[in-house]
């Protein structure tokens, strides 16, 4: 069963201050996305599904055409009844509907907005965690996807790094670990989704040839990029641009577990 994670800081407009929350989503089902699992695909039901919001199309006219399978594929992701996560291209990734706390939770974001409030920054990851099982000396990949939080109006930079525990801490010693492109910028999410508000993240790991057997923990935690991208993405939209605020460890924004057997 897939989970997300959440974390959405909202500037207060008059008062120009910051409010920090963290929550963790649970998953949807097919009947949620409004299709099951093998429905003959004669008509996007994902665009259907999106009509009857009450919202304006505009708010997802920056995105791709959302793929005719949309809503039979994903619900068997959340499902875990389709476990590659690498098949899945920006017309699956970018659509809201593909974070399971978009319907529950994203909606409220637009059908009623909150005036006073300013969402300066936050970001959500999907999924939360991945297990693989590995034999010393092999190597191992991940895919997670990380998107602007709902309500959302500003740019936002981050930079994921990675740490390896296990094995009485010497697990460090038995993996070599790569984010590819580990620094990054987040577009808005509101008042409508721009082409960037979510990004695909890969993780490659390689275990030692002299790995115990044993459970390793891979974590990826979040905090501000390097100064340099940092000023540079501020100049490029001044006012409008923030640095991802960091997660601890113990709240990782995505896990890779590694049995190695």
């Amino acid at each position: 069963m897939k989970k997300e994670f959440f974390l959405l800081a909202a500037g207060i407009a008059v008062a120009a201050a910051i409010i920090f929350f963290v929550f963790f989503a649970g998953t949807e089902t097919a009947n949620d996305s409004g299709a099951a699992p093998g429905a003959a695909q004669k008509t996007n039901f994902l665009l259907e599904q999106r009509a009857s919001y009450g919202l304006s199309p505009a708010i997802f006219s920056g995105l791709p055409a959302p793929p005719n399978d949309f809503n039979t594929i994903v619900p068997l992701y959340r499902e875990g009844k389709f476990r590659d996560e690498f098949f899945f291209s920006e017309k699956y990734f970018l659509q809201p509907e593909f974070y399971p706390s978009f319907t529950r939770n994203g909606l409220a974001y637009w059908l009623n907005p909150d005036t006073t409030h300013y969402g300066a920054y936050g970001y959500g990851s999907y999924p939360l965690k991945k297990t693989v099982f590995i034999k010393a000396g092999e190597s191992a990949s991940a895919r997670f996807f990380m998107h602007s939080g709902y309500g959302v109006r500003s740019f936002q930079g981050v930079l994921l790094e990675a740490s390896v525990g296990g094995s009485g801490g010497e697990g460090r010693n038995f993996f070599d670990v790569e984010i590819k492109g580990p620094a990054f910028l987040l577009g808005p999410s509101f008042p409508k989704f721009e082409r960037n508000w979510a990004k695909g993240i890969i993780l490659e790991v390689s275990s030692a040839t002299g790995t115990p057997a044993s459970t390793y923990t891979i974590k990826v935690t979040a905090s501000a990029p390097p100064l340099e991208l940092s000023n540079k993405w501020r100049s490029e939209s001044p006012g409008k641009y923030f640095d991802a605020g960091f997660v601890s460890p113990e709240r990782p924004v995505f896990e890779m577990e590694i049995i190695v057997g």
